[in-house]
């Protein structure tokens, strides 16, 4: 495998995928990062069996080809390198990661062992702008619990209304709510971009 990415475009997707990296497993494998390069682009892959994060670039791929790097390593090699081109090349099972003058050489992992990425059959899509649905989960996240015991009240209730309504049309709603049962156990919910702000009673 070798192929040729930009030092920023290189940083940016191995720390959008280093947020699925594993760092207190006893498997190796979940450590790392599953590099796939064929045709015109590059996969980057990571999971620690709970998350598994996937994200394409385009690449110039001179030869395909798969591994897996120690994640850690592989995204402070990448931010040390000059803002130039930066080569990443298997040899045997060692990957070679140069920019200009500067080389380092890394023991990789068998992809084979890499967990397959989840198959999610869907039977509804919605698609969402973007930026309003950032504007929505930073909003309610604010009420998310840091208590991992209770691993429901961690998450984001993310529930669609009217589904048969087309998202430019004014009848399409989305409701998102967050519980923080260790603290304020409050409700955010949001309607139409518009944020209302509810007491909950004791649960």
């Amino acid at each position: 495998m070798r192929f040729n990415i930009a030092k920023d475009e290189l940083i940016e997707v191995l720390n959008s995928v280093s947020k699925g990296m594993s760092s207190r497993s006893t498997l190796p494998i979940l450590s790392g990062i599953l590099v796939s390069a064929e045709d015109s682009s590059v996969t980057f892959q990571t999971t620690d069996l709970e998350i598994s994060i996937r994200h394409s670039v385009v690449a110039d791929v001179a030869d395909p080809g798969r591994t897996v790097v120690p994640g850690k390593l592989f995204i402070d090699i990448a931010k040390s390198m000059p803002d130039a081109a930066v080569t990443v090349a298997t040899d045997g099972d060692q990957v070679i990661i140069s920019c200009l003058d500067s080389a380092f050489t890394l023991s990789t992992l068998n992809p084979v062992d890499f967990p397959y990425f989840p198959q999610v059959e869907t039977s509804m899509k919605v698609v969402l702008p973007p930026k309003r649905l950032a504007d929505a989960v930073r909003k309610v996240g604010k009420a998310v619990s840091r208590d991992e015991s209770r691993a429901i009240l961690t998450g984001i209730l993310f529930a669609l209304k009217d589904p048969g309504g087309a998202f430019v049309d004014q009848h399409f709603r989305q409701h998102c709510a967050a519980l923080d049962h260790a603290a304020l156990r409050r409700q955010i919910a949001l309607q139409d971009g518009n944020a209302a702000v509810g007491a909950l009673g004791v649960l």
